[in-house]
C-alpha cells in the first residue's frame, strides 16, 4: 500500500511540475512573412488543454501524421483551449489532422471541431469541422478552417468526439491556431 501512495505522489508532482512549466495560453511565435502575407502561430501544447472527460483522452503522437494529439476512448471526450485575443490581426485559422476509422459506419461515431468567440459578452459559435461515420472513414485528413475573433474578443476551442463502439479509431492532432493579414 505504502509503495502505491508513493507513486500516486510522485506521479501528482511530476503533473504539478508539469502544468507549472507549461505558459497558458501558449504565446505566439512569429511573425512570419510570405508575399504580402504576414502571420503568426499559437501552438499550444497538451499542458494547455483542459480534458473535460477526466482522462478519455489518452495523449499520444498520431501515428498517421507525426505530431502530437489524442487518442479518443469509448464515449464522449472532449478538450477546450481557451485565450484572449490581444492582436489586431483579423483572420484566424485552425488546422488539425484526423485519424477516423469506424468498421460500423454509424452516425454515432463523429469527430467535430468547435470556437467560440465571446465579443462585447455576446457568445458566437463556429462549426469548423464535423465528421460522422456514416461518412466513411478518414486516414489521417487534414482540415483547415477560419473564424473571426478581434483584439478583446475571448476564444474557446472545443474539440469533442462520441465513441460508440470499442474498434472505432479516433485519433486527432493537437489543433494549431494561426491569425493573419491580409
Amino acid at each position: 500500500m505504502r509503495a502505491i501512495t508513493q507513486l500516486l505522489v510522485a506521479v501528482a508532482v511530476l503533473f504539478a511540475a508539469h502544468q507549472a512549466v507549461a505558459s497558458c495560453p501558449t504565446a505566439p511565435t512569429g511573425p512570419y512573412y510570405f508575399g504580402i502575407s504576414t502571420w503568426y502561430e499559437y501552438g499550444p501544447d497538451d499542458a494547455c488543454w483542459d480534458d473535460n472527460t477526466n482522462g478519455a483522452l489518452t495523449a499520444i503522437t498520431v501515428p498517421c501524421a507525426g505530431h502530437a494529439g489524442w487518442s479518443h476512448g469509448y464515449g464522449y471526450t472532449s478538450a477546450e483551449y481557451s485565450f484572449d485575443v490581444t492582436t489586431t490581426l483579423l483572420n484566424w485559422y485552425v488546422s488539425f489532422r484526423i485519424h477516423f476509422v469506424d468498421p460500423h459506419d454509424d452516425w454515432y461515431n463523429w469527430v467535430r471541431l468547435r470556437a467560440y468567440v465571446t465579443h462585447n459578452g455576446v457568445t458566437t459559435a463556429t462549426y469548423l469541422f464535423e465528421h460522422h461515420g456514416s461518412m466513411g472513414d478518414l486516414s489521417c485528413a487534414s482540415s483547415i478552417t477560419n473564424f473571426n475573433a478581434v483584439n478583446g474578443d475571448h476564444v474557446r476551442l472545443l474539440v469533442e468526439t462520441m465513441n460508440w463502439y470499442n474498434d472505432t479509431v479516433i485519433q486527432t492532432t493537437f489543433p494549431q491556431i494561426q491569425n493573419s493579414y491580409p
